[in-house]
């Protein structure tokens, strides 16, 4: 979904906490640079990981990636 809606709509805002905003495209790659992190880690499409992380876009980044 989130890929679809990046496409479909990247300078759109997808979110904002405090005075910053990411706008779709933004959050696409965050979660993209996320994901490709936890894959050279060894964490496989389905595994379970564990998140600690402030309320704010990089915890929006890690729930997608």
């Amino acid at each position: 979904m989130l890929a679809a809606t990046a496409a479909a709509r990247p300078h759109a805002p997808a979110l904002t906490h405090g005075d910053e905003t990411w706008t779709y495209a933004q959050l696409a790659a965050a979660a993209a640079r996320v994901r490709r992190f936890l894959l050279s880690r060894g964490v496989a499409p389905g595994d379970r990981v564990a998140l600690l992380i402030e309320n704010g876009l990089p915890y929006a980044a890690a729930f997608f990636g």
